[in-house]
């Protein structure tokens, strides 16, 4: 059996701005439905292996981590747009929504 996920942190940095955006997320505070969803779309993230590396020609393009903890060991997912493979950028999308600008 697989172990639960226990947390999960996004960071978002780069872009036009530099804004730098941050979730931390303790799926056990969530809807039961809420949390099967976000470890669905991490076990589909984890599943797709990492993306290729980012072009380094490109400027201002957004840069994500996601750090992911079950059973107390930590995986952690880079990626940089516009390289993002689909199963990640899914979990990308639904991560943003709980984002907040870090001051």
């Amino acid at each position: 059996m697989t172990e639960r996920l226990t947390h999960v942190r996004f960071v978002q940095t780069g872009g036009f701005g530099g804004l730098k955006l941050v979730a931390d997320i303790d799926p056990s505070t969530l809807d039961p439905s809420e949390a099967a969803s976000l470890e669905r779309l991490v076990d589909e993230a984890l599943s797709e292996g990492p993306p290729p590396p980012p072009d380094a020609a490109v400027r201002d393009d957004q840069q994500y981590e996601i750090t992911v903890t079950r059973g107390g060991k930590p995986e952690r997912l880079q990626a940089a747009d516009p390289i993002v493979t689909p199963a990640l950028a899914a979990l990308i999308a639904k991560l943003q929504q709980r984002a907040e600008p870090l001051r």
